[in-house]
């Protein structure tokens, strides 16, 4: 399956600079790998990040 992603140039050059660094193949790989393993996560690590997620959503941005 093809996925397509919109992403700022300025973040796919940061990001591609830090992969080769740290000597990693391609931002696809990489994004590719990532994905793997939140599918791969088991059944509580996802109910975990869903959680945390909620919580984290009731927060508000303070500006100072």
């Amino acid at each position: 399956m093809r996925i397509t992603l919109s992403i700022g140039k300025s973040v796919v050059e940061r990001a591609r600079a830090i992969l080769r660094a740290e000597g990693k193949t391609t931002l696809s790989q990489e994004i590719r790998d990532h994905l793997t393993h939140v599918a791969d996560d088991d059944q509580e690590s996802i109910q975990r990040r869903l959680e945390e997620l909620r919580r984290l959503s009731g927060r508000r941005i303070s500006s100072g």
